[in-house]
């Protein structure tokens, strides 16, 4: 059963690697993720658009991945921990890499950013701040948006993990009542 499970996320992660790598195929032979010359479909049946569908599919992936792995005896401050250990680390030296290259390869591109938003990038979380208006220009180099949106699902994986536990049906019930409408809304 464990094999079977192991095999169904293998081909979740595939499909949504195949999507992502589309969008961002399409977005550097055209010049941007929105220009209507593509050279393969941005859209699935129904106006569904690969980035969104991608996306969502990693992360149903990254949620399916932790329900299987994160011992139900472990902390939340033991969970928070080990995200940390396992996220940062590669993406401050991806981050740094990034950020040097178009530092000097662009000097002064980051010259209206203020001082909040590099400590913002480093946590990986400048991109919400951008969205939410408080700050104007980010130093957002290699996808930050995804980072923060996956440190925002860290926060709430211990309280989903303990009541898919206890009260499986409540805790998908609330959850698609919060879920629907911000979907719905935009957000």
């Amino acid at each position: 059963m464990k094999k079977q499970r192991l095999f169904y996320l293998d081909l979740v992660r595939a499909a949504a690697l195949i999507c992502i790598l589309i969008v961002h195929f399409n977005a550097t032979v055209t010049g941007y993720f929105t220009l209507p010359h593509k050279l393969f479909t941005s859209t699935l049946p129904l106006g569904i658009y690969l980035g969104d569908f991608g996306s969502s599919l990693f992360f149903i992936v990254s949620g399916a991945s932790l329900a299987l792995t994160v011992p139900a005896e472990q902390n939340p401050a033991q969970f928070y921990k080990r995200r940390a250990r396992a996220v940062y680390p590669l993406f401050w030296l991806a981050w740094f890499v990034v950020f040097s290259y178009r530092f000097v390869a662009h000097p002064g591109s980051f010259g209206g950013a203020r001082t909040v938003t590099l400590v913002l990038t480093l946590l990986g979380l400048d991109n919400f701040a951008v969205a939410a208006g408080w700050v104007g220009t980010d130093f957002a180099c290699v996808g930050e948006w995804f980072l923060g949106s996956i440190l925002f699902l860290y926060l709430l994986f211990p309280l989903l993990q303990r009541g898919l536990r206890k009260r499986p049906w409540l805790t998908w019930a609330l959850t698609l009542a919060v879920c629907i409408p911000v979907h719905l809304l935009g957000w």
